[in-house]
């Protein structure tokens, strides 16, 4: 078989053109870096990751707030509300005045700092009875009866801003 023939005769593809030139390349490249850093002072993409990058973090923030007072809440619900007992309490370093959750909460943890590594301040739990009130005909703060409101919040710290969560639910 000669040079530049296949097996069956035809003239083989010539392979002159395959490929980029080294000019194309560093054009390529060059085109890459401007986009990626962007045009003078507008921003670009690396602009945009971060600030994607801070709200993914966010988002998991909350998220894992959220899960953490939904959990608190249905351990309260789980006990009752009148097993837990009334109050208003503050855990963490970031409460004027720390009072610590009442003994019907022994046993369930506080924020823990990882895996999520929420940098939590303040843990606040109200727990206040609400009963039927028949002249208003609605519910109402009042005397222990069918229902426990239980407000919590919790406030962390990320980039150097506080953030906080609240969560309120009724159990009986």
């Amino acid at each position: 078989m000669k040079a530049g023939r296949t097996s069956t005769g035809t003239p083989a593809p010539s392979r002159a053109g395959v490929g980029f030139t080294l000019l194309e390349v560093l054009i390529a490249v060059a085109i890459l870096a401007l986009v990626l850093v962007g045009a003078g002072r507008r921003g670009g993409v690396l602009d945009g990751l971060r600030d994607a990058q801070i709200g993914i973090r966010m988002a998991r923030d909350y998220t894992v707030a959220g899960a953490y007072l939904q959990s608190l809440h249905e351990f309260v619900a789980s006990r009752g509300g009148d097993r837990v007992g009334p109050g208003a309490y503050c855990v963490g370093p970031g409460c004027e005045v720390e009072r610590a959750l009442p003994s019907g909460l022994d046993g369930y943890p506080l924020p823990p700092a990882t895996p999520s590594q929420l940098d939590w301040r303040r843990l606040e739990v109200v727990i206040e009875p609400w009963a039927w009130d028949r002249l208003s005909r609605r519910f109402a703060p009042g005397e222990p009866g069918e229902l426990w409101r239980v407000r919590s919040s919790l406030t962390w710290q990320f980039g150097g801003t506080a953030r906080t969560l609240v969560l309120e639910r009724f159990v009986r």
